[in-house]
């Protein structure tokens, strides 16, 4: 009997053993299990959250402070055009920002006793460009020309960046948010192509 005994004894302890790594291996797995189900949750959560905050932020156009409180309607009112600060817009794709040159070309001595006048002269003092900010940023894999709208198409500026005869503030938000949508219903309205090679590259 205890001969049979010995012999059992080895078994048992080899299915006690057997047992204890199937548990902990089964333990393991479900861990496992749980922690790639916790990391797929989290890893779900952080895209959504990315793909809101991008879709707010084409949403709502930032608002920006700009460095100068610029008047249009009182540039405009004494027989300024476009072009005078906006250079480039009947040329080129882009219609530029006023460098300081261009700025103190008339406020190189005080016309008012505006405290945003003397910005302009500090920073020519200084040799610094205005830092304006761009209100308008088309993503890459489109195309805009001011020359092809403005120059040749006779557009408006008002179209896009609203009435500045009556602007008194600078412009911190677009006037307009372009979207596909409103480029491609503008360009339908006008009988313009909506061929899209023509605005995507």
């Amino acid at each position: 009997m205890p001969l049979a005994l010995d012999c059992i004894r080895p078994c048992l302890r080899g299915r006690r053993i057997a047992g204890e790594r199937g548990l902990a291996i089964g333990w393991r797995r479900r861990a496992l299990a749980r922690v790639t189900k916790v990391s797929l949750v989290l890893v779900l959560l952080v895209v959504a959250a990315v793909a809101a905050w991008v879709l707010a932020m084409r949403a709502t156009p930032a608002t920006v402070i700009q460095p100068i409180a610029f008047n249009h309607q009182k540039h405009l009112g004494v027989g300024l055009s476009c072009d005078a600060c906006h250079q480039h817009y009947a040329q080129q794709t882009i219609a530029g920002l006023p460098n300081t040159e261009v700025c103190m070309a008339c406020h190189a001595a005080p016309l008012s006793e505006s405290l945003e006048e003397e910005k302009v002269r500090a920073y020519a003092e200084r040799g610094h460009e205005i830092p304006w900010i761009t209100i308008h940023a088309l993503p890459d894999h489109s195309f805009f020309s001011h020359r092809r709208h403005v120059a040749l198409g006779k557009l408006d500026c008002a179209v896009c960046h609203g009435d500045m005869t009556q602007r008194t503030a600078p412009v911190t938000a677009p006037a307009v948010k372009l979207t596909m949508a409103w480029c491609v219903g503008c360009h339908t309205q006008r009988n313009v192509t909506t061929d899209c090679s023509a605005c995507h590259k």
